[in-house]
């Protein structure tokens, strides 16, 4: 009914919402500033109905109502604060102090949340491949045994990225899925690390603290935590990334070693072919001279005969 009404208020940026304990001492709901020019001033605390007023005249309290001890105004410097003390969870809820000059009155709403359990979370948290570690701070009057831990993404939480039931025996968390988490439950923290996260999931998270038990059962959100995860570029699959590492890795040198060995081969066999040739040609030509030789010899013997 409480996170209802607050949702429903929410709407109003001008609207304060002050988060106390219940165990705190007091609480203090702002007024108008007085009027240094105005001396009657006639101050009242409205919560549905008239709580508490009181009469100043010369910055002196000049009448209250009966409930002094519950009550209190403190004016210093012409700032008013209505101060409630004893507080309870019954305590809760929108009030209006009003400050009146004659016939001129001024307001202010306050939306005070007196609770048993605060949750708060760190403002921003950086990822890192895609998981990042953050931490819900949970403060409450009793130490919660029994709880549900769930967080979710985006301003108003429309997304539930995981969820775990805990306790003082089991406070270990560890879900399942593309984007899963991994945690523990200490005492007034729970430390969590979200996985498989992308540079598209960066957004707001906040944590969810249900406490089932010891009774009665509360539930508060946490004040979120915006998470930003780099985008990283496409990468092989883990299989693929491993029958990479198993292939030799071919080096530079490797690399021309066996162009310049099919080089060398081609100049040594240019060079026996061209030896070849030229022993060839000088084994012809040596031929031919000795058959001009002999014929010549022959024509001279027929002539000498």
């Amino acid at each position: 009914m409480v996170l209802r009404q607050l949702d429903d208020l929410s709407a109003d940026k001008n609207l304060v919402i002050h988060t106390v304990m219940s165990d705190a001492d007091n609480a203090s709901i702002n007024c108008p500033a007085l009027e240094v020019n105005k001396e009657n001033v006639h101050i009242t605390l409205y919560k549905e109905t008239v709580l508490h007023f009181t009469d100043l005249q010369k910055s002196q309290v000049a009448n209250t109502s009966m409930e002094k001890q519950k009550f209190s105004v403190h004016v210093r410097n012409n700032t008013v604060n209505y101060v409630i003390n004893m507080l309870q969870v019954n305590d809760t809820g929108l009030y209006n102090c009003t400050v009146a000059h004659g016939d001129t009155a001024r307001t202010i709403p306050t939306f005070l949340l007196v609770t048993a359990l605060s949750v708060s979370q760190p403002y921003y948290a950086l990822g890192e491949e895609g998981q990042v570690s953050i931490f819900c701070r949970v403060k409450a009057k009793i130490q919660p045994e029994e709880m549900q831990v769930t967080v979710y993404k985006g301003m108003h939480g429309e997304k539930r990225i995981c969820s775990a039931y805990v306790n003082t025996s089991n406070p270990h968390i560890e879900t399942n899925g593309r984007i899963y988490c991994r945690g523990i439950v200490n005492k007034e923290r729970v430390d969590l690390t979200i996985f498989g996260l992308r540079g598209e999931d960066t957004d707001l998270y906040r944590c969810q603290i249900d406490v089932i038990f010891p009774p009665p059962y509360i539930s508060r959100y946490g004040n979120g935590t915006l998470i930003y995860i780099p985008d990283r570029p496409d990468c092989p699959p883990e299989h693929s990334q491993a029958r990479i590492m198993e292939t030799p890795e071919i080096t530079y040198n490797q690399t021309l070693a066996f162009p310049n060995i099919l080089l060398f081969a081609i100049l040594i066999t240019t060079t026996i072919t061209l030896i070849l040739q030229v022993m060839k040609m000088i084994l012809t030509r040596r031929k031919s001279n000795h058959m001009t030789q002999t014929l010549s010899q022959k024509g001279d013997y027929r002539n000498f005969w």
